[in-house]
């Protein structure tokens, strides 16, 4: 079963698969506690739940009545109206408290006396609540029969009775140990381990030295066996989770959570200093080295293990010899030192990585190749690395917590190895938190943001392949880092912490694929937010006419509806179709319009019911609603008819006939997605005109003639001013050009040519105008490289931009008066959301000249040697691989045997160019094609045959296959 990985999606889905129950099997989930959940995603604040349950679905939550947890005012909030589903649990009845004592009692064979009982039930009777009831017996577990009343003091709340308990530790145990002790307890972010209390404790000096004067102990550190006993004591307020891989010791109960925190954080010692402490120990600051103490500036070693991030096992062949970048001291260290390799392993990791794990799990180790079934290749000659998760999870919280930013970025969020440790222990979510977490107190961080937006544009790669973290790292920030240049000698550098990033990830301690230039997608742009919460791949994507909610359509068969803005599913029907190609909104944003082949239908998106169907008309259809919202028109391929439907009682009030004079190879219908009042524009795909036709009344208004012959109609558009015409022309007789071709609104005459780009192709969906007619954008795909950008022209200046790069071939999106633009591919789960309104009238970016390597090709005879093709079909380069080190020099270099608009095909020391593109002659729509092979011969230096008068369609060089015997 497929699922999201980001919170949101996750919360959206979780709200999709409530769905799913039926009559026969109901739901009813129990959460309990929900005010113990974390601060992380808001989540006390009950976003993820919500407001409407569908049918057969119960749910159940606990919480606290303090406003301080925010769970009940958020619940009263999202259920504004609903007081009766609001009930507030009893106090606990004084005869059950009584039998829930005899029965602790009797399992701990002790009894209390007459006046004891009386004194408990006296307490109890003013926090009448289970937690504060076992908190009190098992303080009453230690009295003895000469424990005389007057002398036992019991709160009057669950934080009063641990306070109490925490002081009677304090004088029992030392003040100094029990303080710091609880404190760093208080202080972690996952609890702590018993074998870090004891390093911590022993690095404290405060508690050193009251040990050292009170016990005595042959070496400066924590003799276990005090741990031991104030951990007995301390039953009932602690207990053991799993975090990271390992069992660690946290407080049973927020509320004596709160207890400890106000003594030992807020009142004793102050915050920092536990985190700063704990900050310390996770960089491994004095493993193995000496700490100096009052009396001693020397020091001694306190025996704490080492905070490695990972251990590389030696192979199993040659275990004795060290690991490649890895000491011999850290490796005995590791070995000797129990605690560090014990900390690892991930519990909340895929279930795809269990089987890899299992080999390591004994040891607490999570592997380089764990995150994801695609990496969990393991042999016996390559042991998986092992990462160390309680330093990378623990550490960035406490150096932020202690107000270390400097030593946060060095060695968490911009240090490459911290990062790479993170990706594949844990998961991209996981990563992308730590800088959320930051960038919500910091918006303004320029080199944390940058990293975030590196890792969600890399986000699909480095969930397939996490070590793929260098190669996506260079090839995106390789420009912003050498264009980092102080103007004068004494400036300082804009990205400092970029640097030493980027030379860590060139020289990564996992093998990796490194770009010598800048390949990829530059962050920095204008992401605005990702919609995730399909479980399938999105086929169609539409926005109200608000522009503030989307529909989307998915192969898992729903239909959602988004708020744009939070990026949370507002509703979700099932059952609309595993293959609609087109989603709209109309009737005031009431009703949704799905297409799926030649079926039409109509949803409500209040009730999700269908309320309507086409379904008796054969050939394929293209919409779009006319009328202000009240008309349903559509255009159907093969009978070229136009039909429309009124909204309101679903009658059909026109048919008409759509005139083709020419015959099309395309034959397919265009129809703009917008409309001015009744009137309809649309065309024939790679035909040379359009028509203007009245909704209503079927009759054809006017005939817009491109004006340019060589025009051929790629997407339509409709605004105030003008009827817009989307059109490919010829362009100096090698290439095409996509412009825009505008017509008068009211005469339909030609007015003018406003020009964009060679070699895209503008998605007919996602074409649109503004609202008063000024700029016109759409989704412009370049298959050359497999990317997709948000075009945009300005239709009063003729100017022509690209605003974002989506980073791979898509095939829908939607924009509405240039607030939000979506983005998307049927070959993913989720849309990218673009805020491009502070990006339309700014000048567009000057695109620098490329140098490197497009493409390698291995010589299949001659493994040895690779053929290299330079960018912009520079020169062609072979080079020697089998030496083992990067050469500066190829073997040898061809210059000026390729064209700009050549394609090239290799195999061994034959290269075959297809050149002299132009256009054919023999078809109808005049494409573009290769006329002439040429075959050059890399070792004779020489072209040894030449084939003109071809006809060969233009396409990407990887996708043409030289067969047996070089054909």
């Amino acid at each position: 079963m497929s699922y999201n990985k980001d919170s949101k999606g996750i919360f959206n889905d979780f709200a999709c698969r409530l769905s799913k129950a039926e009559d026969s099997k109901p739901l009813i989930l129990l959460l309990d506690a929900a005010d113990r959940l974390s601060d992380e995603h808001e989540g006390r604040k009950l976003l993820w739940l919500p407001a409407e349950l569908p049918p057969n679905v119960h749910i159940v939550v606990s919480t606290v009545s303090d406003e301080k947890m925010d769970c009940l005012p958020c619940a009263q909030k999202l259920l504004q109206g609903h007081d009766r589903s609001f009930l507030e649990v009893p106090r606990l009845q004084e005869d059950c408290a009584m039998k829930m004592v005899a029965r602790w009692l009797s399992k701990a064979q002790r009894k209390l006396t007459e006046d004891q009982t009386k004194l408990l039930v006296k307490a109890f009777s003013k926090c009448p609540y289970p937690l504060f009831l076992k908190i009190v017996v098992n303080d009453a577990l230690s009295w003895t029969s000469h424990t005389y009343p007057e002398t036992i003091k019991l709160g009057e709340s669950v934080k009063q009775v641990s306070t109490l308990r925490f002081g009677r530790l304090e004088r029992d145990h030392g003040e100094a140990l029990v303080r710091r002790a609880l404190g760093y307890i208080t202080a972690s972010r996952n609890g702590v381990s018993v074998n870090e209390l004891e390093d911590l404790l022993s690095l404290d000096d405060a508690v050193m030295d009251e040990v050292v004067a009170t016990h005595k102990p042959p070496r400066r550190r924590l003799p276990g066996l005090l741990w031991t006993r104030l951990k007995m004591d301390l039953e009932g307020l602690i207990t053991e989770v799993r975090a990271d891989g390992t069992r660690t010791l946290t407080w049973a109960h927020q509320q004596i959570r709160d207890a400890a925190d106000d003594r030992y954080l807020q009142q004793r010692d102050k915050a920092p200093s536990y985190h700063k402490a704990l900050a310390e120990y996770f960089l491994g600051k004095w493993a193995g080295k000496p700490k100096p103490y009052t009396g001693s500036e020397r020091g001694t070693d306190r025996l704490v293990a080492p905070q490695d991030l990972y251990y590389d096992p030696p192979p199993l062949q040659t275990a004795s010899k060290p690991a490649q970048g890895q000491s011999v001291s850290n490796q005995s260290s590791l070995q000797n030192q129990k605690q560090s390799t014990r900390h690892i392993t991930s519990e909340h990791q895929d279930s795809s990585r269990t089987q890899s794990n299992s080999k390591f799990k004994q040891n607490g180790a999570a592997t380089s190749r764990g995150s994801h079934a695609t990496n969990n290749v393991s042999t016996d000659e390559t042991p998986e690395r092992m990462y160390n998760l309680r330093r990378v999870n623990e550490l960035p919280f406490h150096l932020t917590r202690s107000q270390q930013t400097s030593l946060l970025k060095q060695n968490c969020l911009c240090n490459y190895e911290w990062m790479l440790a993170k990706l594949c222990g844990t998961s991209l979510r996981s990563l992308l938190e730590e800088y959320s977490a930051i960038l919500t107190a910091e918006p303004h961080e320029p080199e944390l943001r940058l990293i975030s937006d590196v890792l969600h544009l890399s986000g699909p790669a480095l969930r397939k392949e996490p070590r793929q973290l260098a190669s996506q790292l260079v090839g995106r920030l390789h420009r912003v880092v050498t264009s980092d240049v102080p103007r004068s000698k004494g400036d300082p550098q804009k990205y400092p912490n970029l640097h030493p990033l980027l030379a860590a990830a060139k020289q990564s301690s996992l093998p990796a694929l490194i770009p010598s230039i800048e390949c990829l997608t530059e962050p920095g742009g204008i992401l605005f937010d990702l919609l995730s919460g399909h479980s399938a791949p999105i086929t169609a994507v539409g926005l109200t006419t608000d522009g503030q909610r989307a529909l989307t359509t998915s192969c898992d068969g729903t239909l959602k509806l988004w708020d744009v803005r939070s990026g949370k599913v507002v509703k979700s029907i099932d059952g609309v179709g595993m293959d609609v190609s087109v989603v709209r909104a109309a009737k005031l944003n009431t009703v949704a319009v799905t297409v799926e082949m030649s079926r039409i239908r109509l949803w409500h998106l209040k009730t999700g019911v269908c309320v309507h169907t086409v379904d008796q008309y054969p050939d394929p259809a293209s919409i779009c609603v006319a009328g202000e919202g009240q008309l349903l028109t559509a255009v159907f391929d093969g009978s070229n008819m136009l039909r429309t439907w009124s909204l309101d009682n679903f009658q059909i009030i026109c048919e008409a006939q759509i005139p083709n004079n020419s015959a099309h190879k395309e034959a397919s219908l265009l129809i703009a997605d917008s409309s001015f009042g009744d009137l309809v524009l649309h065309a024939f795909k790679n035909g040379n005109c359009a028509s203007v036709q009245n909704a209503k009344s079927g009759k054809i208004l006017k005939t817009l003639t491109c004006h340019d012959p060589s025009s051929s109609v790629m997407a339509l558009a409709i605004s105030r001013e003008y009827f817009v015409v989307c059109v490919r022309q010829q362009y100096m007789s090698l290439h095409e050009l996509t412009s825009l071709e505008l017509f008068d609104g009211k005469k339909g005459t030609y007015v003018r040519t406003v020009r964009g780009s060679v070699h895209c192709r503008v998605i007919p969906q996602t074409f649109t105008t503004n609202l008063i007619g000024t700029h016109a954008v759409a989704v412009s795909a370049n298959p050359r490289n497999n990317t997709s950008d948000v075009a945009l022209w300005n239709l009063e200046t003729e100017d022509y931009k690209h605003l974002a790069q989506h980073p791979s071939y898509s095939t829908m999106g939607a924009c509405l008066d240039f607030r939000y633009c979506l983005t998307g591919s049927q070959t993913e789960n989720s849309l990218r959301v673009w805020d491009i309104s502070g990006k339309v009238n700014q000048p567009g970016m000057k695109l620098k000249k490329q140098l490197g390597v497009a493409e390698i090709w291995p010589m299949v005879d001659n493994p040895r040697y690779v053929v290299a093709k330079s960018v912009n079909n520079g020169p062609i380069s072979v080079w020697n691989v089998a030496k083992g080190k990067c050469l500066q020099s190829a073997v040898r270099i061809e210059r000026g045997l390729t064209e700009g608009s050549d394609a090239i095909v290799m195999r061994n020391t034959t290269l075959v160019i297809l050149t002299d593109r132009g256009f054919s002659s023999v078809s109808d729509d005049s494409r573009p094609v290769f006329q002439t092979v040429l075959v050059y011969d890399l070792r004779l230096k020489k072209y040894v045959r030449r084939l003109p008068g071809c006809y060969i369609v233009p396409a990407p060089s990887h996708e043409y296959v030289l067969l047996d015997n070089d054909r």
